[in-house]
C-alpha cells in the first residue's frame, strides 16, 4: 500500500479539522484507491485553498463557488476516514 507523506497528512488534518496524530492513525487504514482519490482532492484543495471565488449565473446556473468545493472535499475526506460530517452539533466519530 502506498503511504501518505507527512506533509500530505498535515494537509488532510487541516481539511478534516482533526489533529495530526488522529489523522495519521485514520490514514493508516486507507486502500491504495482511497489514497489515489485523496491525493486528487489534495491537488484541488491546493488550487482553491485561499481563493475566495463565488460566481453564479448563466442560463444553466453555472456555479463556481470555492467554499462549496472546499466543503465537498472536507465532507468526502471525513467520510473516507470514517468520521462524521461536521454538523451543527459538532464532530462525532463513526469509528467504534
Amino acid at each position: 500500500m502506498a503511504d501518505l507523506e507527512d506533509v500530505e497528512i498535515v494537509v488532510v488534518a487541516e481539511i478534516v479539522e482533526e489533529n495530526y496524530q488522529a489523522t495519521r492513525y485514520y490514514c493508516q487504514h486507507l486502500t491504495d484507491g482511497q489514497i489515489a482519490s485523496l491525493r486528487l482532492d489534495l491537488v484541488t484543495w491546493g488550487d482553491i485553498r485561499d481563493k475566495h471565488l463565488k460566481i453564479k449565473g448563466g442560463k444553466d446556473g453555472v456555479d463556481l463557488d470555492n467554499e462549496r468545493k472546499r466543503a465537498a472535499i472536507r465532507r468526502r475526506l471525513r467520510l473516507m476516514l470514517l468520521l462524521e460530517d461536521v454538523g451543527s452539533v459538532g464532530i462525532r466519530m463513526v469509528r467504534g
